[in-house]
């Protein structure tokens, strides 16, 4: 149930208590914690990808152990991942109001030091991926982006509802030439860290957090 429980013990010799004719005792102690769908995540890069892109679903579906490389274009690939807004890709305004693009290259470069958390509502910001956004500075490296549902309205008024987060090597960048054009090519892969953990219906995307919810009795894992 998402929950994983270590038992120890050991047996102590016990200097004062001879004194009473007790050499030893048997020490024992429990940990138990809590492993799920991670639902919180900090040093987050801006460009966030839709949770029914197909190269996503489809590396999910296949057990998250594919090393292949996905071209996911910036154009949206289903109707749930379009609408009024971009598509695949969007680009977060993590902390409100009216960022401008040096906001969201800082992002790029360095993550976002404030954390984001499943359910948020976001805005995007500055819009569709653009030649202004200098992505190809971070090609090679590894890093993770929110994942988003539910997009909708336009421009700066556009809202992405935060469902997970999914750790990603950014393989190349090409958003020069026209939106069909662009895309951004990735391998997906899984990762684990200490945080606040999800129940087991929420999706994880690949990325699990474990937190200790009870020491020696202390503590509630239900």
């Amino acid at each position: 149930n998402g929950v994983v429980t270590v038992t120890g013990h050991a047996d102590v010799a016990l200097n004062f208590a001879q004194v009473i004719g007790r050499d030893s005792a048997t020490i024992e102690s429990s940990a138990s914690v809590r492993i799920g769908a991670a639902t919180a995540a900090s040093g987050l890069r801006p460009l966030a990808m839709c949770a029914g892109n197909p190269a996503l679903t489809t590396w999910l579906a296949g057990g998250m152990t594919s090393t292949d490389s996905f071209r996911i274009d910036i154009n949206a690939s289903t109707p749930a991942c379009g609408g009024s807004v971009p598509g695949n890709w969007a680009v977060i305004d993590f902390d409100g109001g009216a960022n401008s693009m040096s906001a969201a290259q800082n992002w790029i470069q360095n993550g976002y030091s404030g954390s984001v958390s499943v359910g948020q509502t976001l805005d995007g910001d500055p819009g569709i991926p653009s030649p202004a956004l200098q992505v190809n500075t971070v090609v090679g490296d590894t890093f993770s982006v929110p994942v988003f549902a539910n997009p909708r309205l336009s421009g700066s008024n556009s809202l992405y509802d935060i469902v997970g987060f999914v750790r990603l090597t950014l393989v190349s960048a090409t958003l020069s030439g026209s939106a069909s054009q662009r895309h951004l090519v990735v391998r997906f892969m899984t990762y684990v860290s200490a945080g606040s953990a999800g129940p087991s219906s929420q999706p994880s995307f690949g990325s699990t957090a474990y937190s200790i919810c009870s020491f020696d009795s202390q503590g509630d894992c239900s």
